[in-house]
């Protein structure tokens, strides 16, 4: 939701091997305007039938003549390109310029920060687009302190808690609740960011400490180096 430690989780995340992130990046809005992905508004022009070879899938069939009239609409196809463009945007698919640097290299992890003014009731069209996906859910309970706090500053309390509320109930009814890893401001420590660490699938390491970042509502970094201890392995099994 902002001002809530947001940064921490991606200075402990970038201190990962095998991690890709990238932030602040509007992705949800602007796959949910694309037809025949996340906007509605020409569906109705088009009958719908399912591919029963296809898990989640659909293949849109024209019925309409006239200038309106579409093709067959392969949604399978759609998606995969939309999964490469998402991973292209992040700088997880493009094609090295220093293949021998290690953070040009391709990681097993990739993900992005989404802020709260995206609209979550377009999440189910992004859990159709990566049904594997896992969130990192981060609010600030001290909502007197997240709208004193940056670009908060001023803005009121309530409408604070209608943005958290409004998130924690999208999220709440998700059916992926064992890919929702709840990571409150209030709640970092050593013991759960290590308890983190395990759940994204690392094992042979630990972390040393947490991370302090935009340090009394400021955006200056502190020191974010050698955050890890041992060597970390990555070997999620689901």
């Amino acid at each position: 939701t902002g001002r809530a430690g947001s940064t921490t989780i991606l200075n402990m995340l970038y201190s990962l091997p095998d991690v890709q992130m990238a932030g602040e990046l509007k992705l949800l809005a602007t796959l949910d305007a694309l037809p025949g992905f996340g906007n509605n508004e020409k569906i109705p022009e088009c009958f719908r039938i399912r591919n029963h070879h296809m898990y989640d899938d659909t293949i849109m069939k024209p019925t309409l003549d006239g200038v309106y009239k579409n093709g067959w609409v392969n949604v399978k196809t759609i998606k995969c390109h939309l999964q490469q463009y998402v991973r292209e945007v992040i700088g997880y698919e493009s094609k090295p310029y220093f293949p021998s640097v290690e953070s040009q290299k391709k990681k097993a992890i990739v993900g992005y920060k989404m802020l709260f003014w995206e609209p979550f009731q377009k999440y189910d069209s992004w859990k159709k687009l990566f049904p594997c996906a896992r969130v990192i859910l981060n609010y600030r309970n001290d909502l007197a302190g997240q709208v004193k706090s940056g670009f908060y500053s001023g803005s009121k309390v309530e409408d604070a808690r209608k943005r958290t509320e409004n998130m924690k109930r999208v999220f709440g009814n998700s059916e992926m609740q064992d890919r929702i890893f709840d990571l409150p401001l209030e709640s970092f420590s050593l013991a759960k960011f290590n308890e983190l660490l395990k759940w994204l699938g690392f094992s042979g390491c630990s972390y040393r400490r947490v991370a302090h970042a935009n340090n009394n509502g400021t955006y200056k970094d502190g020191n974010n180096s050698n955050l890890v201890n041992g060597t970390c392995t990555y070997g999620l099994s689901t």
